[in-house]
């Protein structure tokens, strides 16, 4: 990235959850490039489908909010999903209990009503925890439905199954497979 004084005002970016660019500026791609001064040069140097910029005034006594379509609008809220929560660390539970022995899983959702996404913990035979996708490889099936104990995955779906550790073990009538 360019650094300050190469052929702009010393204006200032940050991708939301990315990338720093400049000091001074948040650039959020959501919307065409709004009035601001450098737009348009950063625009052709950053292309992204939608793209707005806010002015971030580096004085915190000029501090200003975003404006409310940010929080209301349905692609700044699927956009900021993946690009902010997907790619960040999230608590999913305490081992020790949701996990007190070898064989027991238990299934979640990442961060319900957001991301949704379908996850297993599982404790290994070595005492591991092991977070895997709660999904078959196959169809998409849930492989768990509920927290207990088991030896293996097995997809009511197909049959297919896998070990703790999210290793395909078979599926059904394609055992040389």
């Amino acid at each position: 990235m360019e650094g300050a004084g190469a052929g702009h005002s010393g204006c200032s970016f940050l991708c939301l959850g990315y990338f720093r660019m400049w000091w001074g500026s948040v650039a959020l791609w959501w919307h065409p490039f709004g009035c601001w001064p450098c737009a348009p040069r950063h625009a052709n140097r950053y292309p992204k489908p939608s793209m707005i910029l806010f002015h971030v005034d580096p004085d915190i006594r000029k501090a200003e909010t975003l404006p409310a379509e940010f929080y209301t609008r349905d692609d700044v809220f699927e956009a900021s999903k993946e690009r902010v929560f997907a790619r960040s660390w999230q608590w999913v539970g305490h081992a020790p209990t949701s996990l007190p022995e070898s064989g027991a899983v238990s299934p979640l959702t990442l961060l319900g009503g957001l991301l949704n996404e379908p996850l297993l913990l599982s404790r290994q035979p070595d005492g591991e925890v092991l977070c895997l996708s709660n999904v078959c490889t196959h169809r998409g099936n849930l492989l768990v439905a509920q927290s207990g104990k088991a030896r293996q995955l097995v997809c009511g779906y197909h049959g297919r199954r896998f070990d703790l550790d999210g290793t395909f073990r078979s599926m059904p009538e394609f055992e040389d497979v």
